[in-house]
């Protein structure tokens, strides 16, 4: 008898030590392991699938700056060579643009004129869906600014996600990311890229991903400045491991046809200027506006 009471003894002694333990893991939950950026991206790579070539057919659609309204609609042109190079052309009556980026270079012709000699910040959504490699992908991010060695959880539209680049919630980093389930790319942020306040943030979202043979793509692109749409991306042709002559992504070629525009401080090959954003909105509304 005295033996069976010592071991209720010992029940109840565990028990009032258990019983706060099991509270304080409710209220305070021990914090989540989170993968590695490096091996997120590898994740990431691998799960997008894989091509050789790829063209999309897309329209872009302007939003006003007041109102929700479409400004203007213009249709655009993707080539990509993965992992290597890509390249954007639209082409309509009031409108000729080419960007192309490879080999770590990049060139921007507006109107049969260089305009930028250096990446876009509206171009760069291209990095997650160009770059098929982690070690490239992770180059690339690293140079835009996101630290691949962080990586935090996070939710997105009620959404688990993996956050590349930031400790979750913190916003005032750059940042990729990833559906927790599948890997693939839902938000890029750029906040305020000159870090002194005066560039406006850029953040892209990716939606309606859709499997092409054995390749992911986004159907929907989203842009959004200070929190509003100012320009979507909806895909409506995808042609898949197309042939591609090597001259489309010759950005030497590009620079010796096409004479530079006389834009103060266009000789400086950075996209990290002020007028980088704003002023290729103003290009397109511009033409629209006339």
């Amino acid at each position: 008898m005295v033996r069976r009471a010592g071991k209720i003894k010992k029940r109840t002694i565990s028990c009032f030590f258990l019983i706060p333990c099991l509270l304080f893991s409710i209220v305070f939950p021990a914090r989540a392991y989170v993968l590695q950026g490096p091996h997120l991206l590898l994740l990431m790579t691998k799960n997008l699938g894989s091509a050789s070539s790829l063209v999309v057919h897309q329209r872009i659609l302007i939003y006003n700056d007041t109102d929700p309204n479409v400004q203007a609609e213009v249709p655009e042109t993707l080539t990509f060579s993965f992992s290597n190079a890509f390249r954007s052309e639209s082409k309509s009556p009031r409108l000729n643009r080419i960007h192309v980026e490879a080999l770590n270079s990049a060139v921007t012709i507006l109107d049969d004129k260089v305009s930028i000699q250096g990446e876009t910040l509206l171009d760069r959504y291209i990095a997650p869906l160009l770059f098929h490699s982690r070690i490239l992908l992770q180059k690339k991010l690293s140079n835009s600014g996101i630290n691949p060695m962080v990586s935090s959880l996070g939710r997105f539209d009620g959404v688990p996600v993996y956050v590349i680049g930031s400790h979750y919630p913190d916003m005032l980093q750059p940042q990729l990311w990833l559906d927790k389930e599948t890997f693939r790319p839902v938000r890029l942020l750029i906040p305020d890229p000159d870090g002194q306040g005066g560039i406006p943030g850029l953040e892209f979202r990716y939606l309606k991903w859709q499997k092409n043979r054995k390749l992911w793509y986004p159907m929907r692109i989203q842009c959004y400045q200070n929190d509003r749409l100012i320009r979507e991306m909806i895909v409506e042709e995808i042609i898949m491991n197309p042939l591609i002559p090597d001259n489309v992504f010759d950005i030497d070629g590009l620079r010796a046809q096409y004479e530079p525009t006389d834009v103060p401080g266009n000789e400086t090959p950075s996209a990290e200027v002020p007028s980088d954003i704003q002023r290729t909105l103003d290009d397109f509304k511009k033409r629209y506006e006339e």
